[in-house]
């Protein structure tokens, strides 16, 4: 994944704004708690990083890099369905809450980013 990543890198450097969500190849969206989700969201961790840094790399004073959690209505079956106790399908999660989530772990990469500094686009 590293290597993936490394080759994307000039795209991800670029990076203006933001759209937060971590799917699957099946799912556009997967519950966070979801044992099998860690790998995926390290990968997006890693990601989000390098993006942040190319920000910091170009940004001028004022410049803000808007992270937006992707929050889409269910009757497009943007997130999975689960039936309920009634049998009737419902979403797996609560997405209002998946977003705060989502935004905790890109403040968490933002501070990585700072940490790590800007990226080197020579």
């Amino acid at each position: 994944m590293q290597a993936k990543i490394n080759f994307l890198t000039p795209v991800l450097a670029r990076t203006g704004f933001m759209h937060g969500r971590i799917g699957t190849s099946g799912n556009i969206q997967v519950r966070l708690d979801d044992p099998a989700m860690e790998p995926a969201i390290a990968t997006f961790r890693l990601m989000w990083i390098v993006c942040m840094r190319g920000f910091l790399a170009r940004a001028k004073s004022g410049d803000v890099l808007s992270f937006n959690p992707e929050l889409l209505p269910a009757c497009i079956n943007y997130a999975r369905n689960t039936p309920g106790p009634d049998g009737i399908p419902r979403e797996e999660c609560d997405r209002w809450t998946e977003s705060l989530r989502l935004g905790v772990i890109a403040q968490e990469c933002w501070t990585e980013a700072v940490r790590q500094g800007p990226l080197d686009q020579r």
